[in-house]
C-alpha cells in the first residue's frame, strides 16, 4: 500500500486496486446488517487504515470518490 500511494503521489500511476479476501480470522462475525459495503467493511478494514497512514482523511476521500483509489473484496473480481 504504501508504494502504491508514493507511486500515485508521483504520478507514476494514475490508480489504485487494492483487493483483500472477505475471511474471517478466529472468531466469527455472524450476520452483519445493512448493505454490501457495511458488510466487508470489517474484512477491509486494515486497508483503509493503512491508507490513513499515508494521507490525510479528506485526500482518501477523494481519491476514492473519483475511483482513483478502489477496495473490494477479491471475491468480487472472480470472472
Amino acid at each position: 500500500v504504501a508504494v502504491a500511494v508514493s507511486m500515485l503521489k508521483k504520478k507514476q500511476i494514475r490508480k489504485i486496486i487494492l483487493a483483500r479476501p472477505a475471511v474471517e480470522a478466529g472468531e466469527k462475525l455472524g450476520f452483519l446488517p445493512g448493505d454490501i459495503q457495511a458488510k466487508v467493511n470489517p474484512y477491509l478494514r486494515p486497508l483503509f487504515d493503512a491508507l490513513e497512514d499515508m494521507m490525510d482523511f479528506a485526500q482518501m476521500r477523494k481519491f476514492m470518490e473519483l475511483d482513483i483509489i478502489e477496495i473490494i473484496p477479491l471475491a468480487f473480481m472472480r470472472g
